[in-house]
């Protein structure tokens, strides 16, 4: 493209010689040297304008040349505020997501490569698995996780969880299953009680006078179980949906005395050190295990995997107002990132054009809009050719 207004240049200089010395005498000729003198002018002031932007002309250190990588700098801060301004706006980015279906598009991409998104997720799994193997890694992750448990304040929780259970009755349900368990255990340990009970009691009672003592005490206490299985609105069941209640309502508050107990327990148990150990030893056994099932080569956890995603994705396009709440997520999630993170983008834009070089900054621009610049260099040719040869015919027709 710079050769094109370069021969232009030296085709106008060559006809300008030609008119200046060679041409014959006659009136036409003024026209053709007039059109060849201001065409040069225009191709050279074009020339030195494009050039300006980019270097100093010549090399000469021409004041306000070499614009761009003197404010190469300042181009970076303008064009990363431009396109925060304009385009990562939570407005423009909204506008863009409710024209489509996010999530319809994004489960129908998944479906179409399920097996690609399993190998990428399997691999990241696999990778994660075989860093965490290292000592260091298990260690920091022991100390840091465990620390993070110890600090957060677990009781409120625990409170809300015993809440939600007893709303549902599900703490009865599991009382229920702890006495058919305590049942079961006197019924089938009967014989190893009643030797224990015998070891304990005096020499001088009779055999089955203990026996005698023995089964009615254990058939007393399994009709009391069973009578507390088969009865929900029995005094005990009573007496422990209270205590129950009283429990998880004091552990929601954090300064009630059963949330104190509760995070000095947890404390302590978090402390040990066979609960560090342990946990170690158990994330190394779940990362080797996790790895091992990995190794396969698109075998069982890749089938598990792919399926997974084809299967949730197709379940989700039959949903329509599942997908409408995607994206509604998707359009918020992204209008929130585009609102925290936009001038993080503005910064990483500025600050990746402060790090080029100068002179490369300018190169890699000349190179995006140079074809471009090289056609002003052609119209300032052609129009500035077109101009005088204007102002020639306006003198001459002037008395």
């Amino acid at each position: 493209m710079r050769r094109f207004p370069l021969l232009l240049l030296a085709a106008m200089a060559i006809v300008f010689c030609w008119a200046q010395w060679f041409a014959p005498a006659a009136s036409w000729v003024g026209y053709v040297q007039a059109f060849a003198e201001a065409a040069m002018i225009g191709a050279l002031a074009d020339w030195f304008a494009v050039v300006a932007l980019f270097r100093h002309p010549l090399g000469l250190p021409i004041p306000h040349t070499a614009i761009v990588p003197r404010r190469k700098d300042e181009i970076g801060e303008s064009l990363g505020r431009f396109v925060v301004a304009n385009f990562l706006t939570p407005d423009a980015v909204g506008q863009q997501m409710a024209q489509r279906s996010s999530a319809a598009t994004l489960c129908r991409w998944s479906v179409l490569h399920a097996d690609t998104l399993a190998d990428t997720l399997l691999k990241l799994l696999g990778w994660t698995t075989e860093v965490f193997q290292e000592s260091r890694y298990r260690e920091f992750f022991a100390r840091n996780v465990l620390s993070r448990l110890e600090q957060l304040p677990t009781a409120g929780a625990a409170g809300r969880l015993l809440g939600l259970m007893a709303s549902n009755s599900h703490h009865q349900a599991l009382l229920t299953e702890l006495l058919r368990v305590l049942t079961a255990f006197l019924e089938d340990h009967r014989e190893s009680l009643r030797g224990q009970m015998q070891t304990g009691s005096p020499w001088w009672v009779p055999e089955f006078v203990d026996q005698k003592i023995y089964d009615k005490i254990i058939d007393r206490v399994q009709q009391r179980l069973l009578e507390m299985v088969l009865n929900p609105d029995h005094e005990i069941r009573h007496r422990f949906d209270l205590a129950y209640r009283e429990l998880a309502d004091s552990l929601l508050d954090p300064d009630s005395l059963a949330a104190r107990r509760f995070e000095s327990v947890k404390a302590d148990f978090l402390r040990d050190p066979n609960v560090r150990g342990y946990s170690e030893e158990l994330w190394r056994e779940l990362s080797i295990m996790v790895g091992d099932a990995l190794k396969e080569n698109r075998g069982a956890s890749h089938s598990f995997a792919a399926d997974l995603i084809r299967r949730t994705a197709m379940d989700a396009l039959d949903n329509p107002s599942l997908i409408e709440t995607f994206d509604q997520w998707l359009h918020d999630g992204a209008r929130f990132v585009v609102a925290q993170l936009g001038e993080e983008a503005a910064g990483l834009i500025s600050s990746t054009v402060r790090s080029w070089d100068p002179v490369d900054t300018a190169n890699r621009i000349e190179l995006q809009i140079g074809p471009d610049l090289q056609f002003i260099r052609i119209n300032g040719t052609l129009v500035g050719g077109l101009v005088g040869l204007l102002l020639h015919a306006i003198v001459h027709a002037l008395p």
